[in-house]
């Protein structure tokens, strides 16, 4: 059966699509449904709320009677056969997850769009896209049949998973192309600004893929898109199997004329850096429990950590390894990751197993106790990657690391298609022998205690140093600690707010939360005096430890008073940096930094 859908973009102005479908052969009290939650991101988002209307006609154009019959499900009563469906889709969502129009541009996923008629089997897909503004141009992986210079037109999708993984971007953008294995990539920015080298980044894209297809060893697309849209805020990407969705800040392009690597352009590098690993790792080398999943009910693995953690490691690795960012510059970041890791006491009370189950009801759904119950399986998953790859190369004299593994990991479960089960990881590394390594894996993966970073780093030629934070901006870096730095520590951070500074996380047993400050209290004075927070950073920075404050300020309007008696500033910003072994290393191509792929 051929089923046929049609995008219109009725008002842009009410944020609306109009979506028909043609249905040759529907079964009597056919049912129809749309996803809850969308793969690659793991929460259940019920998209069937933005339906706002659903109506359908027989062939003789009669109305029929629609149903709903759960949240996401609708029942059409008829005598069967062809049937035609008119739905409107609400289209407010500005992140890469869901849909989004108006007069400027416009973005969805299939998942918020296509209802899926039940049990009909689907030989081929038909999207037909109308022109909407002759300024607007499309751009999508879905295959083109018949499309105008600005791509819109018919496209092909084989099934419903192709058609709900591959979003499609519209509105005025910038186009590059560039090729990659003799596979054609795009870059679609949308809203880039004036002034920026959008030609450097297609440039260090081309470095990266050419990177993680030598690791690899070939691509698995034939076709591949960046849809990345430029706003004045937000961040975030998702992956799909021949493109990806990326939103970011303007502010992370490089300036025409500017050669350096600045931290936030190196920041978007590894954002598209990290979703086209996941053309591999995760899209084709896919957990058991998520492959062909249900859509509408949640599917649960422990598996997260390794195709999300993994992935946070190669996503900065490969910028080094491209020659996008030098040794330095890679070593300064993976200090601030270690640092976020070790500002979160909730390393000790979740593994990356359990963080990775319970992604579904904790890692998107996070409130002010967050870091003190949970970890990220992205961030201590990413540091276990980091330690696995060490360890490797240490235990087998270099002979073998984490590359291998993942080309394992490849040759078995993605270029054959056989989903990885519950535990295939730890079992593929175990297959190497090195009974060291697999004991050491097992305990990151479902233990709580410390990870070995400093000891593993130091083997390589990197010294990792721990010291209190500059200010609460300061997140560590490449080099040695600042000198001026924070003495005592109040045991909460906070966010300047209009009325005064609001509190945010209380540290677990700190001196906030001893003295009975709470997350969303209102601070406004310090000894009687208006603070503010350059001068709170400035105390914190003469004051000793042990020193008792008078802090004022609101709880629901009511003024509170408390005795905050300051604690000793922790150790927990990371600073690292090459010494003279990592230095030697480097130049004779020794160390697992040295691999940079460089001209």
């Amino acid at each position: 059966m051929r089923l046929r859908y049609r995008i219109e973009m009725p008002t842009t102005g009410g944020h609306r699509y109009r979506v028909h479908c043609h249905l040759p052969d529907a079964l009597p009290s056919q049912q129809l449904r749309l996803p809850a939650w969308i793969p690659g991101s793991y929460l259940i988002r019920d998209f069937a709320r933005h339906i706002i209307s659903l109506e359908a006609r027989d062939s003789a154009a009669t109305e029929c009677a629609v149903t709903k019959t759960d949240k996401s499900t609708w029942q059409v009563s008829h005598a069967g056969g062809p049937l035609d469906l008119t739905w409107e889709v609400y289209a407010h969502d500005t992140s890469v997850r869901g849909a989004y129009l108006d007069a400027h541009w416009g973005f969805f996923n299939g998942s918020s769009l296509f209802l899926e008629p039940v049990s009909r089997s689907v030989s081929c897909i038909e999207i037909d896209i109308p022109p909407h503004d002759p300024t607007w141009r499309l751009a999508t992986a879905l295959q083109p049949v018949a499309v105008d210079a600005h791509g819109f037109g018919c496209y092909e999708a084989d099934d419903y998973e192709a058609l709900i993984d591959s979003p499609v971007l519209m509105g005025p953008m910038t186009h590059h192309a560039f090729e990659v294995a003799g596979v054609a990539h795009h870059l679609w920015m949308l809203e880039s600004p004036a002034g920026a080298d959008t030609g450097r980044l297609a440039a260090d894209l081309a470095r990266i893929c050419r990177w993680q297809a030598g690791l690899f060893g070939s691509l698995p697309m034939d076709r591949y898109h960046f849809l990345l849209r430029l706003a004045a805020q937000g961040y975030g990407g998702l992956e799909h199997r021949a493109s990806s969705a990326l939103l970011a800040q303007r502010k992370t392009l490089p300036l025409v004329g500017e050669a350096s690597v600045s931290d936030d352009y190196a920041e978007l590098l590894g954002l598209c850096s990290h979703e086209y690993f996941h053309s591999w790792h995760v899209k084709r080398i896919r957990p058991a429990p998520l492959a062909g999943a249900d859509l509408s009910m949640e599917a649960y693995t422990r598996q997260l950590w390794v195709f999300e953690g993994i992935t946070s490691y190669y996503d900065e690795l490969t910028l080094l390894r491209a020659g996008c960012v030098g040794p330095e510059q890679y070593l300064g970041r993976l200090a601030r990751t270690l640092t976020r890791l070790w500002r979160t006491p909730g390393r000790f009370q979740q593994s990356v197993a359990e963080s990775s189950f319970d992604a579904w009801i904790k890692l998107y759904k996070a409130d002010e106790a967050t870091p003190n119950h949970t970890v990220s399986y992205y961030t201590k998953g990413g540091v276990i990657a980091l330690c696995l790859d060490l360890l490797l190369r240490r235990e087998s004299a270099g002979a073998q690391s984490l590359d291998d593994v993942m080309r394992m990991l490849w040759t078995r479960h993605g270029a054959s298609n056989e989903p990885v089960p519950e535990g295939g990881f730890e079992a593929l590394v175990d297959s190497l022998g090195h009974a060291t390594v697999s004991r050491s894996l097992r305990s990151w993966v479902y233990d709580r205690d410390e990870l070995p970073v400093a000891e593993l780093l130091r083997d390589f030629g990197v010294t990792l140093r721990w010291a209190s934070a500059r200010d609460a901006r300061d997140t560590g870096g490449y080099g040695e600690p600042p000198q001026q730095r924070r003495q005592c520590d109040p045991g909460f951070r906070v966010r300047a707010v209009d009325q005064g500074l609001r509190v945010e996380w209380l540290a677990p047993g700190g001196a906030a939360e001893r003295a009975g400050i709470a997350c969303g209290d209102i601070l406004v004075a310090v000894d009687r005096q208006r603070i503010e927070g350059e001068a709170l950073e400035r105390l914190l920075r003469l004051e000793a430890d042990g020193r008792t404050l008078m802090v004022h300020g609101f709880r629901d309007d009511r003024l509170i008073r408390h005795e905050l008696r300051l604690d000793a500033a922790p150790p927990d910003t990371c600073w690292l940096q090459l010494d003279e072994q990592g230095r030697t290393g480097l130049k004779g191509g020794l160390n697992w930094l040295g691999d940079s792929g460089s001209d």
